[in-house]
């Protein structure tokens, strides 16, 4: 790689070249040029030795040791490059001027030079190598170790930084004498990887270094020793140019080599003391991985991904492994005399071995050359084992997939808890009440390898754990990874969450500051070359600070699902990279193969995109609700589909988002109201105010647009049965139409309920479809204008003609079935259906049109008016001919003209005649509304109850009327038409008016009351003080209104209860019954208690009931009085008897103090004669029978005495 180290080596070695040459000695001066070039190969030993940077370079920056220095003195090599080092690591900036490097700075010297690396030096991987880089760049280093939960006695895997492991204890630095290593020891720049010295070379055994040092060391005094041999020994074998070798030659070599290793070694010592080495080993079982994400850019150059271990044999924790960590020794300083005597004496011990050796034989040049490529082949061997590209964990297919997401972490989790797969699960085709499961959260620190945390449940806590080290980072710790697609789409998920709940929040009152929400998975997992497959949940906390009241959610957990998710699909198939995918529309795929899903897909969700019909195989709708296109099945079309701009990280996210609403949805009641707006190209839009602020939250979160946030929400809001109510009958869309129809816009009315028929299902669309029959209705029976008369009649005529839905709209160029398969919507039953509306139109139409019109029915659609009522359940033939005569007025009853009609007074005298046919007061208008109900003529149930709406607001028909008839008709329909049409079903409460619950009830009517009290009637109300309770007659009708919390102890105006008038009435059979529910028997009140007030009517059957039931024979009322003497006095000479047979107090007083006797001379003798009779002759009984008893207790005591 081209440095400024290269640009500028050749100005430093040009300088000391000359140098050099300047300090060559002269002392031959017989020596010419010639000579000099001769002597060429002789000098070519030391000047070998002077260069060689590359290797200098790598030997210095992979030294840690004294004995890495030793090696590196021995026939050095590279002696320029040393001094150059050494100057360019520890001199000053003026030092460093004389090697050109005056303005460099200290990151460009670690970077080449020393083995440390820091805040500003780092090391990546780069395809089978290590590059040392400036900056920080984006690499994982991770210690995994095994943990003992002393408490349970299990073991468990803990994932944390260096750092991490330290602190907990689980690593330990060798030589270090506290039990943990204290911040203050812990330098920043511990944190940065140092991949070079621990997985970027294979060290060798420590004994070859050794044998390299012993190496040298031979090689060196070899060289020494070869050349006393040549001086001192064999002079005349090894001469000089023909000449005995000078005597200055041998001792400037020997000192100069010495001088030279010696200097070497100085600035290979001096250099490796810049850094400061731990040497770390584990106290627990323990691995370290280091991470490098793919498509790294660092400058110009991008680097690849790559996975690399430390790890024990078979891939295990193991305590046997070594971590050296290598950072600037800052407290390290040399100072500039040292070091300038370093350079200085390197420098004269070169000149001097160069001197001398020139005078030596070339034997020796060349057994110095020669020692010195061996060394330098040595020290190079030293360290060849170093990491390859083949080397990663990753495949090059995993380093593929990932690289296109960024997904590096996900694929990385999947290799430590050995998964094959992980896949969201989904249990929407149920319509049950998901209940947020008690499992614990997902740990950020911890798996724990206990049975009851599945292995997917451990696979989201290590992705949870590697999000946290790759985010939100602290001093000196590895770098936050950036612009990853899985944590920014988590990012985006986790804004609309707390959006929503924020919204939420201010819908309902929130009881506490928690909630929680399940996602299910699968995980196909490895253990012991097993596949197991386990079904999960992960359960997800959100939270309200107490602050800022916002709610938070856990980011990790997000990134940990979708990222995991997302890579297992995209392992599974590549399709998944598409730009456009698909969602499926609603929540199944059996919704998304219902025509109703068509039907409220277009009310509620379309936009822009149409939904298409595609093959069910495109979705694994159990798994996720989108899919991929292929062309695999061009034939099978059986589901709905929208075709999104979304890429898979996004669809995965609104998966988790449906998920989240449908939990958070369970429990919570969202009340709103919809309505149809004006749309563009003069359509119609539904809108609702709760809905469009969940659709705002979607689209502030940034999780898609408008039609993405649509399709989630609307079905989870349909299937928690909280879609707001849009039909033809809705409040809002009522009052639109009569606006409309106010200001002559017809057309307008009849296409927003025409645009609502074909979007509604079921009883909406049934009610839009009867609201469609009333405004025909309406604008027949419209006289001020001829033209909505006749729009009224070629829409009713549209009607008549259809014979479906689908053929009603195909006549207006609007089919239901279009891009759809054959027989979209037009079933038999719709068609039955339709076929009954069209019937019932017919029937009104004919009566309320003329000659003219009737003669144009019967002629293109062969009309007659006619309308068969073959259920008449027993109806007289009278009755049914007054039902059909009310029927006919009701439906040709112009209820516009009706409301132009002031009331002059509240008086019934002053009201017009009209008033009274239509004021709800005729059992006509009750057989009327039964025949069509029997007959299940349900448009004419709808229009009947909008007609009944309308005059109970004027105050002509009582609403309780309506509301009675409706449910003593058996209708539903009617019940619920007329409240949706602003009927309150408790009218009169207020007032203190008879109520429609108290009209049934009073009547004993328990099928009537039941539909009342099923729709909202009130139990607990009062008519002129009498409580709807005390009106039953029968125990079934008391027993429904029990069910629906009335009070059982309610009293009427005269202070009897139930049970009081039950026994007034000698009903012994709801007597029975209320006392079985907790009547109380013994009230004393303002009313009369039962027992008395049978003792009072001589009722002894009725006494005789009460007292076996429980009832307090000597129970008194408020004035004292018990049901004997009620009865002494009354005379009830049959009640007395059975008081006194059952043992009824005859002693008792009352409140002033009188006993019954006492009460009967107050009586009317020839009243109480014979009452009187039984109570003397009970007295005298009981006299005797206590005067015998104690004459035979005293006749007892004068035996014993």
């Amino acid at each position: 790689m081209p440095s400024t180290t290269a640009l500028a080596y050749p100005k430093y070695s040009l300088w000391l070249t000359l140098l050099l040459l300047i300090l060559l000695p002269g002392a031959q001066a017989d020596d010419d040029w010639d000579d000099f070039t001769n002597d060429l190969a002789t000098d070519l030993a030391p000047l070998l030795a002077l260069f060689g940077e590359r290797l200098t370079k790598q030997y210095l920056s992979e030294s840690i040791s004294v004995l890495d220095n030793f090696i590196f003195s021995l026939a050095p090599l590279g002696i320029l490059t040393a001094v150059v080092s050494v100057i360019r690591v520890c001199g000053s900036s003026s030092l460093r001027a004389f090697v050109g490097r005056a303005q460099e700075g200290p990151g460009e010297a670690e970077r080449e030079l020393l083995s440390c690396v820091s805040e500003t030096t780092a090391e990546v991987f780069n395809n089978g190598g290590i590059s040392r880089v400036f900056g920080k760049p984006e690499i994982l280093e991770i210690v995994v170790w095994e943990d003992q939960n002393a408490k349970e006695g299990k073991r468990s895997l803990q994932i944390g930084t260096l750092h991490d492991a330290l602190r907990e204890g689980a690593w330990y630095r060798e030589g270090y004498k506290g039990e943990h290593l204290d911040e203050q020891d812990y330098p920043p720049a511990l944190d940065v990887p140092n991949l070079s010295l621990n997985t970027g070379i294979k060290r060798r055994r420590p004994g070859w270094f050794y044998f390299a040092a012993v190496l040298g060391c031979m090689l060196q005094i070899g060289v020494l020793f070869l050349s006393a041999l040549t001086v001192f020994w064999y002079p005349t074998n090894f001469k000089k140019d023909g000449k005995p070798v000078a005597a200055y030659a041998f001792p400037l070599f020997f000192l100069g080599s010495i001088l030279l290793c010696t200097g070497m070694f100085l600035c290979a010592f001096i250099i490796e003391r810049s850094t400061k080495e731990f040497y770390l080993r584990p106290n627990k079982p323990s691995k370290i991985y280091w991470l490098q994400p793919g498509g790294q850019q660092i400058g110009e150059q991008v680097f690849s991904a790559f996975l690399d271990v430390s790890e024990g044999p078979r891939s295990q924790t193991s305590t046997d492994i070594q971590y050296v960590k290598s950072t600037r020794h800052e407290g390290q300083k040399v100072d500039r005399v040292s070091l300038v005597f370093t350079v200085l004496l390197t420098i004269l011990g070169w000149v001097i071995q160069f001197i001398g050796l020139r005078g030596l034989n070339a034997a020796v040049s060349l057994a110095q050359m020669g020692s010195t490529v061996l060394m330098a082949f040595v020290r190079t061997w030293l360290r060849t084992k170093r990491i390859g590209s083949d080397d990663s964990q990753l495949t090059q297919e995993e380093c593929r997939l990932s690289s296109h997401k960024k997904q590096e972490l996900d694929c990385f989790a999947f290799h430590l808890e050995e998964v094959e797969s992980f896949n969201l699960r989904k249990d929407f085709a149920e319509d049950i009440s998901r209940v947020p499961s008690n499992l614990p959260l997902a740990s950020t620190t911890a798996i724990d390898s206990d049975a009851s945390v599945g292995p997917g449940n451990r696979l989201i806590q290590t992705r949870v754990r590697l999000a946290e080290l790759t985010s939100n980072v602290g001093r000196g710790g590895n770098k936050a990874w950036h612009d990853l697609p899985i944590r920014n789409a988590a990012y985006k998920l986790a804004n609309t969450i707390e959006k929503t709940m924020d919204l939420l929040s201010k819908w309902t009152s929130m009881t506490t500051g928690i909630c929680y929400f399940t996602v299910p998975f699968e995980c196909l997992s490895r253990s012991e070359g097993v596949t197991i497959t386990s079904n999960e949940q992960t359960t997800l906390k959100i939270e309200r600070s107490e602050t800022t009241l916002q709610w938070t959610i856990n980011v990790g957990q997000l990134e940990a699902i979708l990222g995991l998710w997302t890579w297992s699909l995209l392992k599974s198939n590549e399709g998944w990279l598409q730009q456009e995918l698909g969602r499926l529309v609603g929540l199944h795929e059996g919704e998304a193969r219902a025509e109703s899903t068509d039907l409220y897909f277009h009310k509620w969700m379309f936009c822009k995109t149409e939904a298409e019909m595609l093959s069910s195989k495109m979705v694994s709708s159990s798994r996720q609700l989108f899919g991929f296109y292929s062309d695999s099945y061009p034939e099978d079309t059986d589901i709905l589909v929208v075709r999104t701009k979304n890429g898979l990280e996004m669809m995965a996210a609104q998966d988790i988002y449906i998920h989240f609403l449908d939990s958070i949805l369970g429990d919570w009641r969202l009340s709103d109201q919809a309505q149809v707006l004006l749309g563009s190209q003069n359509g119609h839009i539904a809108s609702s105010q709760r809905l469009d602020g969940l659709v705002q939250c979607f689209r502030s979160g940034h999780l898609g647009s408008r039609e993405d946030a649509l399709l989630c929400i609307v079905p989870v809001l349909r299937r928690r049965h909280i879609l707001p109510d849009l039909a033809g009958d809705t409040p809002t869309v009522s009052q639109r139409i009569d606006e409309l129809t106010a200001r002559g816009q017809w057309s307008g009315a009849f296409s927003i309920l025409r645009w609502l028929c074909k979007r509604c299902e079921g009883p909406e669309f049934e009610r839009s479809a009867f609201e469609l029959g009333r405004l025909c209705h309406r604008a027949l029976m419209f006289r001020g204008d001829p033209v909505v008369q006749q729009h009224g009649y070629h829409e009713t005529f549209w009607i008549m003609q259809a014979d479906s839905r689908a053929d009603y709209f195909k006549r207006f160029n609007e089919p239901l079935d279009k891009r759809r398969k054959t027989g979209w919507m037009d079933s038999r039953k719709e068609r039955e259906w339709w076929k009954l509306l069209s019937m019932q139109m017919e029937w009104v139409a004919w009566r309320i049109a003329d000659s003219s019109i009737r003669a144009a029915l019967e002629s293109y659609l062969g009309a007659n008016g006619c309308l068969d009522f073959t259920s008449n359940a027993g109806m007289s033939d009278t009755d049914l001919d007054q039902a059909k005569l009310a029927l006919s007025s009701w439906l040709t009853f112009d209820v516009e003209a009706f409301k132009q009609i002031t009331l002059p007074s509240s008086s019934d005298d002053t009201r017009p005649p009209i008033f009274y046919e239509y004021n709800l007061s005729r059992k006509r208008d009750l057989l009327c509304l039964r025949l069509v109900t029997l007959n299940g003529l349900t448009s004419f149930i709808h229009w009947l109850m909008v007609l009944w709406a309308e005059v109970c607001k004027l105050r002509c028909g009582e609403a309780a009327t309506a509301f009675e008839y409706a449910a003593r008709s058996r209708s539903d329909l009617a019940i619920e038409t007329l409240c949706r049409h602003g009927l309150d079903i408790n009218h009169g409460e207020s007032s203190g008016a008879r109520t429609a619950l108290m009209n049934t009830v009073s009547i004993d009517d328990k099928d009537a009351t039941a539909r009342i009290l099923a729709h909202g009637g009130k139990v607990n109300v009062c008519h002129r003080r009498v409580p709807v309770f005390t009106m039953a007659q029968s125990a079934e009708v008391m027993a429904l209104l029990l069910e629906y919390g009335v009070d059982i102890e309610s009293t009427d105006d005269q202070g009897n209860t139930a049970l009081q008038l039950a026994c007034e009435r000698n009903d012994f059979k709801t007597a029975s019954f209320l006392l079985r529910r907790g009547a109380r028997m013994d009230i004393v009140g303002s009313g009369m208690i039962p027992l008395i007030h049978a003792a009072q009517r001589d009722n002894s059957d009725m006494i005789g009931f009460l007292l076996d039931h429980g009832a307090n024979i000597n129970v008194q009322s408020r004035n004292g009085r018990t049901a004997l003497t009620t009865a002494a006095c009354e005379p009830s000479p049959n009640a007395i008897r059975v008081l006194l047979e059952k043992g009824a107090d005859i002693n008792k007083r009352d409140n002033q103090g009188r006993t019954v006797f006492e009460l009967l001379k107050e009586c009317d003798e020839s009243k109480v004669k014979e009452t009187r009779t039984l109570l003397e002759e009970y007295y005298n009984r009981k006299q005797s029978s206590r005067l015998a008893k104690g004459k035979y207790r005293a006749d007892s005591g004068d035996q014993q005495i």
